[in-house]
């Protein structure tokens, strides 16, 4: 079966203008001589298969963006998730230092007392 655009199906010329497929072929297309429906079809045909191009790479490109979008989040959520992580443990260490310090100078209060108190035994004569 064929199918033919731009002319009489009943004409038996086999000059007629008119483009033709043949269903074997998806893609095959014939062209003979120039008539202006003939170019029309031709050219309503090349803007479908253009548009479905264009159709394509822009959900590729939409599909792409929004990969990269979701990598991105991804990336920058790992980034703030171990800053925090950092600072709360800085923090925790900042924390233990200063109670060190804290401990450690309450300590060194005491020796220091110990000391002045038994220096001052020895020298008042206390044994």
């Amino acid at each position: 079966m064929r199918r033919v655009w731009g002319s009489n199906p009943q004409s038996s010329n086999s000059e007629s203008d008119a483009l033709t497929t043949d269903p074997g072929s998806s893609t095959s297309a014939v062209i003979r001589t120039g008539r202006q429906e003939t170019v029309f079809s031709v050219l309503s045909y090349c803007i479908g298969e253009v548009v479905v191009v264009v159709v394509v790479v822009v959900v590729v490109v939409v599909v792409v963006v929004v990969v990269v979008v979701e990598v991105v989040v991804v990336v920058v959520a790992g980034v703030v998730v171990a800053a925090v992580i950092i600072v709360v443990v800085v923090a925790v260490e900042v924390v233990a230092v200063v109670v060190k310090m804290e401990v450690v100078t309450e300590e060194n209060s005491r020796c220091a007392r110990r000391a002045a108190r038994d220096f001052h035994h020895q020298t008042s004569g206390w044994s």
